[in-house]
């Protein structure tokens, strides 16, 4: 939330309380000062989640009230953190509000691991990452950018930009400040194929293979974003 509360839900247990007209449980909370751009749950540690705040704070947490042992803290030292996901259990990826990205290990909060400029974008709004970790998506303004992993670096990220691409079918007129866009990596049949998928706020869904360089472009009716 914008008051630097992260609220957690155990959906089973309000069902159940729901069922039995007991009392509604309550949220866990965790507070961080500052507004919450961005959450996510750790891919592999139970109960461990995450949130950057916009004055450049990345925390790890465990949901569970009383539970501080594992928490921590980043001061990542630069304002206007944006966006981030989790490469692996202990590794994130952050994005800012001037295209920087930054690479943490939560292992060795004080040192940043790897930093480069996305060229191509002013502000990185949100990251969306490759179910098998080949690839990662920066949305944001003016559009999105597309980056390989370098898997040979152990995890690094090499500066591979793949392409920069626009719902228009790769149109050189470029979106105003009120456009909006957002995405995701689809599973198809059970098993990732290197397909995401895009909306944005001109009523455009879009679909790129980042094996192919490829796109189709569907348009219903009205803003999707």
């Amino acid at each position: 939330s914008l008051d630097g509360k992260v609220c957690i839900t155990d959906i089973e247990k309000v069902v159940s309380d729901q069922l039995s007209s007991r009392r509604l449980s309550e949220n866990s909370v965790y507070r961080a000062k500052g507004k919450l751009p961005s959450c996510h749950w750790n891919p592999s540690l139970a109960k461990m989640a995450s949130a950057v705040t916009d004055c450049g704070v990345f925390h790890v947490f465990d949901i569970r009230a009383g539970k501080y042992e594992r928490n921590v803290v980043v001061q990542t030292k630069h304002q206007n953190l944006q966006s981030h996901t989790w490469v692996d259990t202990y590794t994130c990826l952050l994005g800012y509000g001037d295209g920087m990205m930054r690479m943490f290990d939560i292992r060795r909060p004080e040192m940043c691991v790897i930093q480069f400029q996305d060229n191509l974008m002013s502000n990185i709004d949100h990251i969306a990452l490759d179910p098998q970790r080949r690839f990662f998506v920066n949305f944001g303004s003016p559009q999105f950018s597309v980056w390989k992993l370098d898997n040979r670096t152990s995890g690094m990220y090499s500066s591979i930009m793949l392409w920069q691409n626009d719902p228009h079918c790769r149109s050189s007129r470029r979106p105003s400040e009120e456009y909006r866009i957002d995405g995701s990596f689809m599973l198809t049949g059970g098993r990732q194929n290197g397909l995401f998928a895009t909306c944005d706020s001109t009523g455009y869904i879009s679909i790129y293979d980042v094996n192919t360089d490829s796109a189709g472009v569907y348009m219903p009716r009205g803003s999707l974003y």
